[in-house]
Order: C-alpha cells, then structure tokens, then sequence
C-alpha cells in the first residue's frame, strides 16, 4: 500500500467508506484502489484515511492540488 506521512488531523482526509459511498462502490474497492497505487493513503496502525481532492483526482481525472 502506498503511505505518506501522517498529517495534522484535518477535515479533508476521510475514511475508506466516505470516499466508497460517493463513488458507490465498496470500502474494499477503496482499499485494493490503495493497494493498487491509484491514489495515495494515511494508515497509522489500523486507521487509514485518504484525501479526498487525491481520490477525486485520480478517478474523475481532476488535477491535484499540492
């Protein structure tokens, strides 16, 4: 799974089910999405979080902001 560094709590990462339900598809997709390098993701022990513009980005095509 790609990681980054864990970042300062902010309401722009979400969990697996938030990024699942707005493309309705299941928090396992997400999670092999992750696995599979199509977007990157936080993971301290066994919470994991994603940013949602990284998410966007790589399904919809959306440039990312930095």
């Amino acid at each position: 799974m790609r990681t980054m560094k864990a970042p300062a709590p902010n309401s722009e990462f979400v969990r697996p089910a938030a990024v699942a339900r707005r493309y309705d598809v299941t928090p396992r997709t997400v999670l092999n999405w992750i696995a599979a390098g199509v977007f990157p993701a936080v993971k301290r022990g066994k919470v994991t979080r994603i940013r949602m513009a990284d998410a966007v980005a790589a399904l919809e095509g959306k440039e990312r902001t930095p």
